[in-house]
């Protein structure tokens, strides 16, 4: 449900790659481009409104330490029938992983609000075996240095 990657203006973002499809195009500082809200509301006119999903713990870049991190927020499914729904916590080296590990998953008919802990030693193993890029609209560091080498992603799903 969105357009090609374009910041203010109308300009191409400079880290997407205009010649791959939209769901290609995403970057770190537009994400995956605006929001087409006609796709958005013809979504949710059909009744097709897929579960919600929040992280709330731990922040953003929150620098973490020790064995592992707990986590926690919101997913429920209020319009599916029954309310229920599977999900899956999943986690990813890097800003925009290329690929995933799920680390816990569940069913559900009420919100989950616990999503339990994530064993910051896979996530670091998985971290020494990914070669991290720097971010192309980021600022320079100096030679060798990569603040981003650290980074993971959890997604919900």
């Amino acid at each position: 449900m969105t357009t090609p990657n374009v910041g203010a203006g109308g300009k191409p973002d400079p880290g997407a790659d205009p010649t791959k499809p939209p769901n290609e195009q995403w970057t770190t500082h537009f994400g995956w481009g605006r929001a087409n809200l006609g796709a958005a509301v013809g979504a949710a006119a059909s009744g097709k409104i897929p579960p919600e999903a929040a992280i709330d713990s731990p922040d953003w870049y929150a620098p973490l330490t020790g064995r592992q991190v707990q986590i926690t927020g919101l997913a429920r499914a209020r319009f599916a029938a029954g309310g229920q729904f599977h999900w899956k916590l999943r986690v990813g080296a890097g800003l925009a992983p290329t690929s995933y590990t799920t680390v816990r998953e569940g069913n559900s008919s009420t919100s989950v609000t616990d999503f339990g802990p994530i064993d910051l030693n896979v996530v670091r193993a998985q971290l020494a075996q990914t070669i991290t890029p720097l971010d192309p609209g980021g600022p320079l560091f100096a030679p060798g240095s990569n603040p981003f080498a650290q980074q993971f992603t959890c997604r919900w799903r």
